[in-house]
């Protein structure tokens, strides 16, 4: 039973809004392993994402690479943008022009903290103004 007292149906699968997938990603600098979901509801939009570590920061043939397998969804309708997440230290004009090119949509900036102390204990490698700089070319 839910927490409204409505019966949940036996197959858990009948209820979800996005079905999972993998994709690991591996650079000789950076590792990233991503996971992206793609939406079954109508309305909402379909995306496919790139999550768990700073996918601007491997190598610009492995994100070319990633972005190319997504390309026939997106074409077919099957999917309307990729979501990556990323640092905010990781994004120069060059690399924002290659995601819009391949249809990235949605960024997500890493930002653990705006207080620069707090970062540099944190061994982030960025500092807030990192942050806002990306931000301002993302809005761009």
């Amino acid at each position: 039973m839910s927490l409204r007292g409505e019966k949940r149906r036996s197959n858990p699968k009948e209820d979800e809004i996005a079905t999972p997938f993998r994709l690991a990603m591996t650079g000789k600098d950076n590792k990233c392993d991503g996971i992206g979901f793609v939406s079954h509801e109508e309305k909402r939009e379909k995306q496919v994402a790139f999550y768990g570590g700073s996918f601007t920061a491997i190598h610009r043939e492995e994100q070319i690479r990633y972005l190319k397998e997504i390309q026939p969804f997106l074409a077919s309708g099957l999917i309307d943008s990729i979501r990556i997440s990323t640092r905010p230290d990781a994004l120069d004009e060059e690399i924002l022009a290659l995601l819009k090119e391949y249809g990235v949509k949605t960024v997500e900036l890493g930002t653990q903290s705006m207080i620069d102390q707090v970062l540099f204990l944190a061994k982030r490698g960025h500092c807030a103004e990192d942050t806002l700089s990306a931000v301002l070319r993302l809005r761009r």
